[in-house]
C-alpha cells in the first residue's frame, strides 16, 4: 500500500492515507480504553495541552508549538494550552541558586 503522507504535515488522528479519522473516532478509542484499564477521566483535547508542554518541557520553540497547535498566537499557546512541570520549577529553583551562588 503506498501512503500519501507529505514530510511534516502529518495529522495526530489519521488513517494510513493521512486523512482525518470521522471526530468521534478518536473519543470513542480513548473512552474505552479509559474504560477497560479504570482509568481517570480525560478529553481526546487535553492531549494538545500535554503535548504542548511536554513540547516546552524538551526544548521545543514556542513558534514551533504554535504552528503545530494551529494557533493564530503564541499568546494562546503560552497561556491556555501549557503548564509549568515540577522539573521546570525544579528548574528555575536551581537556576536561581546557581547564580545566587548557593
Amino acid at each position: 500500500m503506498e501512503h500519501n503522507i507529505t514530510p511534516g504535515k502529518h495529522s495526530i488522528f489519521a488513517n494510513e492515507r493521512n486523512e482525518m479519522f470521522q471526530p468521534s473516532k478518536p473519543r470513542k478509542w480513548l473512552e474505552h480504553t479509559l474504560a477497560k484499564y479504570d482509568l481517570k477521566h480525560v478529553t481526546v483535547h487535553a492531549f494538545r495541552h500535554t503535548y504542548a508542554t511536554l513540547a516546552f518541557e524538551a526544548g521545543a520553540s514556542i513558534k514551533s508549538v504554535q504552528e503545530q497547535l494551529g494557533h493564530s498566537s503564541y499568546k494562546t499557546t503560552l497561556d491556555i494550552y501549557t503548564a509549568v512541570t515540577d522539573k521546570e520549577k525544579n528548574e528555575a529553583t536551581q537556576k536561581l541558586a546557581n547564580y545566587l551562588n548557593f
